[in-house]
């Protein structure tokens, strides 16, 4: 077995204030591709010295763009130069020979995708960059960006029984503005925690917040269903408001009860594609077993979803695509 490692993105158009905009990006990526089929982009681009390629996209069965694989590409250091004047299209067992590839999967079903991880092909900043050259505007940008997923939190899902859990909570100014964006949230437990937050933050003047919600001295377990929609909404909290948060759940192998931090344990969500040969992933790889790896981290993509889709907003202009100037170097979107 070569297994080969990959990781999850959200791809997304977002205006100059970070805030998504409201959007099919699998559009952007049809004319993106009729462009290049028609040889109507400058390419290669530059990025950090080295050239980046793009390379003809393999798309479903159902022949759409609801489903795609894009190949990106750096020339090999040893690669003979006089191959590119063939102005090569498509990737093929040649091709393999003169670039270092990264795949980028597309599900809109999903909306997420996955990105192979060879390191001398073209990262995910890289692709970025590379996409941003081809927007005629300032006003907007495209994103791509990892999904994240606590390590605590997965453990804790794994369980599906957990005893207590335990908030740290300061009662800072920025309280006012987490209060007003989440009133109306459809989390009961959050709805409380609120109400119990702007009560002691006006009313008695705390400054603090140690809460618990458990069961007591009873062995018995709090309504997982429940635990884990406010533990999802909390994990990507404000630290500043949410200092700490603790987890006690009974582990599945031990049969203990074991205690997890959630806050500030996030990493970034990857996986491994399932191979029988060495060498880089195969196109074909990535179109079977995409779907089945976005649906195994169904919960954490959809997590990373909501968050991002609570703030929204729409523009006035369609998304226009321009030829692309040849830059000296491509600049990466600040964060």
């Amino acid at each position: 077995m070569a297994n080969k490692k990959i990781k999850f993105y959200q791809v997304f158009f977002q205006d100059n204030n970070d805030a998504k905009i409201i959007t099919d990006i699998s559009f952007f990526f049809k004319e993106l591709q009729d462009r290049f089929l028609n040889d109507k982009l400058n390419l290669p681009q530059m990025y950090h010295d080295k050239k980046i390629y793009l390379f003809e996209y393999t798309l479903s069965k159902f022949n759409d763009y609801s489903e795609f694989v894009i190949p990106f590409g750096k020339m090999k250091t040893n690669a003979p130069y006089k191959a590119i004047e063939n102005n090569i299209k498509a990737i093929t067992q040649e091709t393999e020979r003169l670039f270092d590839v990264n795949l980028l999967y597309y599900s809109k079903l999903y909306d997420a995708a996955i990105i192979t991880t060879d390191k001398e092909g073209p990262s995910s900043k890289a692709i970025e960059a590379f996409l941003n050259c081809f927007l005629d505007t300032k006003e907007y940008s495209i994103r791509i960006k990892p999904i994240l997923k606590s390590e605590g939190i997965e453990k804790v899902r794994e369980s599906q029984k957990v005893r207590s859990i335990n908030i740290s909570i300061n009662l800072d100014p920025s309280i006012s503005d987490y209060f007003n964006q989440h009133i109306n949230s459809d989390i009961g437990l959050l709805k409380c925690l609120l109400g119990l937050m702007n009560y002691s933050k006006y009313e008695t003047n705390s400054k603090t917040i140690k809460l618990e919600l458990g069961m007591g001295h009873h062995r018995d377990y709090i309504d997982f269903d429940c635990a884990m929609a406010l533990l999802n909404e909390l994990q990507f909290a404000d630290s500043d408001i949410f200092k700490e948060i603790r987890v006690n759940y009974l582990d599945g192998h031990s049969e203990k009860i074991e205690t997890v931090r959630i806050k500030n344990t996030e990493v970034e969500l990857s996986d491994q594609i399932s191979r029988n040969e060495t060498g880089s992933v195969k196109i074909s790889e990535l179109m079977e077993q995409g779907p089945y790896l976005l649906e195994k981290h169904i919960y954490t993509i959809r997590e990373s979803n909501r968050i991002i889709d609570r703030n929204m907003v729409n523009i006035n202009n369609n998304i226009v695509i321009q030829q692309g100037e040849l830059h000296e170097e491509l600049q990466e979107t600040t964060v």
